[in-house]
């Protein structure tokens, strides 16, 4: 029954089946880990320090690059013979992090255990994710990334939004049991019909393992390695320091209501999560390069105009119509730059170089900028935050202009 349905499928239609599922996996366990533990225990009252605390769940998505290696020279202790040796892996990944999350869907946040086991399915969130890029970049075609990002995005969206709105419906344990199920029975069916991984991947030592992935990524392309870094370091800073002020941004400077802001956040939301929808699509139209550069122009005239609002030269209704327009640009930039960092990965040390790509956002600049942005406001103003945001973007969009096309990184 599974290979009729297999063979029933055209390639094409087969890659973008098996991607968006996997993607949507991925974001929805994202979510669950960070944002949905932290309004789980806001809920509950915590301190702000023990809040603060939980942010080290994020951790492991920012530190994969240490272990996710080890995936490529140790053999899984089952399902090898049928799924393959990366897919074996995806499905321990994703059975140990389903229990776990239904083992803290029966315990509260105030249980002694809640903690390490949130970090322990966190660590096996973050080995799905890796994995699971690393198995695209070795069946899909590189057309089709967009089609996984987009649904990873979207996972992310749904899953926070989601469970936030359904929070005031069912209690917190109830929905982590469901979204627990969902996610166990969508990467099940996914992996059962998905075509099998490749074996001849794996290492055979310690140094093929650990070393040579990373040292393959700057000789294979050089220069360029560092420019993709780089530019990955700045625009996430950027994107960091932004995104958690832009709620008080606007509520100072624009909706000054409760109502009008709570109405204002559902319509952002809305728009979010059909840019995430339409996202894939319309990068796979284009060149990922092009559609980055577009985007980061459009975020460039945002940032421009919460400047102009500052100094009350622009309206707070055009601040609210580029907000939408930022909004829906977010989920397109993600999808478009998520797919040229991929170009830049071997299908051999596809698990390796993506976790290192995805792991610069994620620990040291996501973090620092994250947690530095409101000091920053607070002791030098807007002025001062946003005019250093518009000045990061001139290196910026100097270092995507330096960067390759992708014609010229699949010839290489």
């Amino acid at each position: 029954m599974l290979n009729y349905l297999k063979t029933a499928l055209s390639e094409e239609y087969n890659q973008v089946v098996f991607a968006a599922p996997l993607g949507l996996v991925c974001g929805i366990n994202l979510s669950l880990i960070i944002a949905g533990i932290h309004y789980w225990i806001v809920d509950l009252e915590f301190s702000k320090s023990t809040i603060g605390l939980y942010s080290i769940l994020v951790f492991p998505y920012g530190m994969k690059f240490l272990w996710v290696p080890m995936f490529n020279y140790l053999n899984p202790p089952f399902l090898k013979s049928y799924f393959g040796s990366r897919k074996a892996w995806m499905a321990i990944s994703i059975l140990t992090y389903g229990s776990a999350m239904m083992y803290l869907s029966y315990i509260s946040p105030t249980h002694k255990f809640f903690f390490p086991i949130a970090c322990f399915a966190s660590l096996a969130a973050a080995s799905f994710d890796a994995m699971s890029v690393a198995y695209n970049v070795e069946v899909l075609n590189p057309t089709n990334y967009s089609i996984s990002s987009a649904a990873y995005r979207f996972g992310i969206v749904c899953g926070s939004s989601g469970i936030l709105a359904l929070s005031n419906i069912y209690s917190w344990s109830a929905l982590y049991l469901i979204f627990s199920i969902i996610v166990l029975s969508i990467s099940s069916i996914t992996l059962l019909l998905s075509p099998r991984s490749h074996d001849n991947y794996r290492t055979s030592n310690l140094y093929d393992t650990f070393i040579v992935p990373y040292v393959s990524f700057f000789q294979k392309h050089q220069s360029n390695a560092l420019f993709l870094i780089t530019y990955l370091a700045i625009y996430k800073m950027r994107e960091r320091l932004i995104t958690p002020m832009l709620t008080i941004f606007l509520y100072e400077h624009s909706i000054t209501t409760k109502a009008g802001f709570t109405a204002w956040k559902l319509t952002a939301t809305a728009v979010g999560i059909v840019s995430a929808g339409f996202a894939g699509v319309i990068v796979k139209r284009f060149q990922f390069k092009k559609s980055i550069l577009f985007a980061a122009m459009i975020e460039t005239m945002f940032i421009l105009s919460l400047l102009l609002r500052n100094y009350n030269f622009v309206g707070k209704y055009l601040i609210c119509a580029m907000f939408l327009i930022d909004k829906s640009m977010h989920g397109f930039v993600t999808t478009a730059i998520f797919n040229y960092q991929m170009l830049f990965c071997e299908k051999k040390h596809a698990s390796s170089q993506s976790a290192l790509l995805t792991s610069i956002e994620r620990l040291t600049v996501g973090m620092i900028a994250s947690s530095s942005s409101g000091y920053i406001v607070e002791m030098l103003g807007w002025n001062v935050f946003l005019s250093f945001i518009l000045l990061l973007t001139i290196p910026a969009l100097a270092l995507l202009y330096a960067l390759p096309k992708e014609e010229t990184i699949r010839q290489t």
